[in-house]
């Protein structure tokens, strides 16, 4: 029984010192650091992290913050020791005022469900997407980051697709701005 409590004691510190540094991460790395950590690794082949308070991911692509966060793990053994090895993360599900930063866009939330895997994130509880180009809301949109692709799905008579774009030039402008040589488009 000591032996256990020493090994539980010995894993809870090794992953807290790992993920709590604040170190910035390498070019393969993700750092996830919080006020505090719980650490399951009794489920059969995954791990369970659960981070609360002050919550921020930094990894080379992403970053995000959030008041609370679940992160899944699929282990690589099968074994029972207390200290089996994080194998892929497979899931990440970050609560409460949830910020993402990625190069070109930023998305805020309630709720957000991320699958490495896939490339997906999920945005739950009045989910908004903004870049230079424009925002975009609704009530759930999701995110396919290496297709570049986004799905935005709305409650009829409640929370709605949409898009809030910069001012449209009038067409009378648009014609105008035409370079001379250019045919002028033909209607059909």
């Amino acid at each position: 029984m000591k032996w256990i409590s020493k090994s539980l004691l010995y894993f809870t510190f090794s992953w807290a010192s790992l993920l709590m540094a604040e170190v910035p991460p390498e070019p393969s790395q993700t750092h996830i650091t919080s006020d505090s950590l719980e650490v399951d690794s009794s489920l059969d082949e995954q791990t369970r992290f659960l981070f609360y308070g002050n919550v921020r991911v930094k990894s080379p692509e992403l970053a995000v913050t959030c008041e609370r966060m679940e992160v899944i793990s699929s282990s690589k053994d099968n074994t029972t020791s207390m200290t089996k090895r994080l194998g892929q993360i497979l899931k990440i599900v970050a609560i409460g005022n949830v910020e993402i930063q990625e190069t070109d866009r930023r998305a805020r939330a309630g709720l957000a469900e991320l699958y490495p895997r896939e490339g997906k994130i999920v945005l739950k509880e009045y989910p908004m997407v903004e870049n230079e180009e424009g925002t975009v809301t609704g009530y759930r949109i999701t995110l396919y980051r290496h297709q570049r692709k986004a799905v935005v799905e709305g409650i009829r008579g409640e929370q709605r697709p949409t898009v809030i774009l910069p001012s449209l030039k009038p067409l009378i402008e648009l014609e105008s701005q035409q370079p001379e040589n250019a045919a002028p488009s033909e209607q059909g």
